[in-house]
This record gives structure tokens, sequence and C-alpha cells, in this order.
């Protein structure tokens, strides 16, 4: 009888070790994971502005199909700043044609600096980082940085 006690206690004590054994990896795994996934969106996700070759203006591509364009700075954050805000507006032909009289490629396709609308944003943008797709940097000579830069010099 003793004999069968003494398994007994044993198999209980093993059945102990073997619970708490499985509940050691199950958390190993869970720290593993998380800080894995902290480590590549914090530490070494890189530099979203690319070279330094180009101008100081990036096009900021975002998950739900807007492009924004302006200065980028803190890329290295979880919340990237977007400065000197624009964004380009496509009108239809017929609110081209409203606009400026007769539809034409030059009135459909509009710069437009963020500020200007109705709940009036401020000219900063802190973008979650997981929101954007894909960060290009502007050469100084394209177009998008010229009609900028024309933009600005009629404002002052």
């Amino acid at each position: 009888m003793d004999f069968y006690i003494i398994i007994y206690k044993k198999s209980k004590i093993m059945n102990r070790k073997k619970i708490v054994l499985i509940i050691l990896i199950i958390l190993l795994a869970v720290v593993a994971f998380l800080s894995r996934s902290y480590l590549s969106r914090v530490l070494n996700f890189g530099d979203l502005s690319g070279s330094d070759e180009g101008s100081s203006y990036h096009a900021v591509f975002l998950n739900n199909d807007q492009v924004y364009f302006g200065k980028l700075s803190r890329q290295n954050s979880l919340y990237p700043v977007l400065e000197d805000v624009f964004y380009i507006q496509v009108n239809d032909e017929d609110n081209a044609a409203q606009l400026e009289g007769e539809a034409t490629p030059d009135n459909r396709i509009r710069l437009i600096k963020l500020g200007g609308e109705l709940h009036g944003p401020t000219d900063k943008m802190e973008i979650n980082r997981e929101s954007i797709v894909l960060v290009e940097r502007l050469r100084e000579n394209s177009e998008l940085v010229a009609a900028i830069n024309q933009y600005k010099e009629g404002q002052q």
C-alpha cells in the first residue's frame, strides 16, 4: 500500500512540474514575440527619408490611399512629423470647368496647402508610422517642388 502512495505523490509532483514548465514556455514565447515586434517597429525600422540626395521635400504615401508632400522629420519615431504640408486635389471635368471656366489638364489637378480646410488644421502632421506605406524624397527639379516653391513665392 505504501508503494502506491509513493508513486501517487511522485506523479502528482511530476504533473505540477510539467504544468509549471508549460506555463514558462508559453510566457517565454509571448515575451519573445512582443520584444521582437517592439524592436522591429521602434529600433530597427530605419530612416524613412532614404538617401540624402534630392530636396528636403518628401512624398508620404499612407495606407488609406492619401499622399502628402512636405518636410519629414523624426523619421525614427513612432510618429514621424510632416511639416509644410501639401496635397494634390484632382477634380473631375465638371468641377474643373466650374472653377476655371473650361476643363483643361492644368485646372483638373491642384496643389493644396494644408490648413485651409473647414476644420482648420495646423501645417504639421504627426503620422502614425504604421500608416506609412512608402516615403520618397523628391528631386529639387521635380515639377511638384517647383509648384511648391511657386506657391511660396506667391504668398510673400
